[in-house]
């Protein structure tokens, strides 16, 4: 009795009867806390701050000097300058268009690992719900265990059943107790990880079943949003904007720069004051850089053809699979409940038209197919999962 009483307080552990939280609700509590995505937003913020670094007008430079003369009746010379570098107003401009355009690269890489998050939270989600209806599969497993044992113990007490039925019986029993005892060390182990991701908030996902969830189709329309959706490939797609706007900034530099400024000369008998102009030409500082800005434009642009290639053959692949896995829930799941009648045994058991050995084979049978079944739509909502990590926008919950 006291095994009976511990895997039924396992059981309760399992199943707690509070109230259900959804999978979408558990996302967007997972997008409030996870730590990893405070990081990542507060690294973004920084890195468009250091965008914008070397924007502004470069520093004035002040110069004082102080000259003794010789011989001492030619008398001291006070010398002071200050001027400004400006850079033409194109060359601004484009310096503010390429910060922009770098901004939008932080912002698709937060995308990219907000949605990478989540991918793994909507992952484990599927796992948990998984666990609670099999949770629930293997506590009417056990109540029907235990009435199997204490109604065959009736019967050997009575000289109607053996021993060795009896034995049949108890090992079924542990068999089934043994089971829910992995089913929770395993459901633990999914709501740790959900915790971790939650900031270290516990989440209370009782959902016990999942929702029907059918395939995007026709592939190549749902295609062409995922390609659209997807940060990384957009990742990509504007670093080929980026390119274009560094060539331009870099063919802008070649312009000369401007220095203004005001200077004075004062001597015993004379003062001078009036204004500088000065230009910068750029013979040497320049040198190569457009030739290498054509470069990183042309890698930019092989980069982006190879991304679409492989982006297209990954989510070829998963759609396909999900398609397969589909197919396999549906028939798994028809098959546990047409032939899969769990009630119609137990009476043939309780009225003696069906011993108890076969009725734990046939109990088996039934069982595997429900298992089955848990399985197949487990796989099938994970290759949604793994569908919905290629977009941002598409599929949400």
């Amino acid at each position: 009795m006291k095994k009976y009483a511990l895997v039924t307080i396992m059981a309760a552990m399992l199943l707690p009867m509070d109230a259900q939280t959804t999978i979408g609700q558990v996302l967007a509590d997972i997008e409030s806390n996870n730590t990893t995505l405070k990081a990542l937003r507060a690294e973004a913020e920084a890195q468009k701050l250091d965008n914008r670094t070397g924007m502004t007008l470069a520093d004035p430079e002040v110069e004082f000097a102080y000259l003794w003369g010789s011989p001492a009746v030619m008398g001291n010379r006070k010398d002071f300058s200050a001027s400004q570098q400006f850079d033409f107003a194109t060359l601004s401009g484009k310096k503010r268009a390429l910060a922009s355009q770098r901004d939008v690269l932080v912002d698709l890489q937060l995308k990219a690992g907000r949605l990478a998050i989540i991918t793994e939270a909507r992952m484990l989600c599927v796992d948990m719900v998984y666990y609670n209806a099999l949770a629930a599969e293997m506590q009417t497993r056990l109540d029907a265990a235990r009435a199997v044992a204490d109604a065959q113990k009736k019967r050997l007490d009575s000289g109607d059943g053996n021993q060795i039925e009896y034995n049949n019986v108890l090992m079924s029993l542990a068999a089934a107790e043994a089971e829910m005892a992995r089913v929770s060390t395993e459901r633990q182990a999914v709501a740790a990880a959900l915790s971790r991701l939650n900031g270290g908030h516990e989440i209370s996902l009782q959902q016990q079943s999942f929702d029907v969830s059918p395939l995007p189709s026709p592939f190549e329309q749902w295609y062409a949003a995922a390609e659209a959706g997807n940060p990384t490939l957009a990742y990509v797609r504007q670093e080929v904007e980026v390119s274009n706007r560094q060539l331009s900034l870099d063919k802008a530099q070649n312009v000369p720069s401007l220095t203004l400024g005001y200077m004075s000369e004062n001597t015993r008998e004379q003062t001078f004051r009036g204004v500088s102009i000065g230009v910068s030409v750029p013979l040497w500082s320049n040198r190569n850089k457009v030739r290498q800005a054509h470069a990183a434009r042309e890698a930019a642009e092989l980069r982006l053809a190879d991304a679409r290639q492989t982006f297209y053959s990954q989510v070829r692949m998963a759609y396909d699979k999900a398609v397969s896995l589909r197919a396999a829930a549906v028939a798994c799941r028809e098959a546990s409940t047409r032939y899969a009648d769990i009630r119609l045994l137990r009476k043939a058991y309780d009225e003696g038209h069906l011993a108890v050995v076969d009725y734990l084979v046939q109990m088996g049978f039934c069982y595997d197919a429900a298992n089955r079944a848990l399985n197949a739509e487990r796989e099938y909502q994970r290759a949604l999962c793994e569908l919905r990590s290629f977009s941002a926008d598409l599929m949400s919950d």
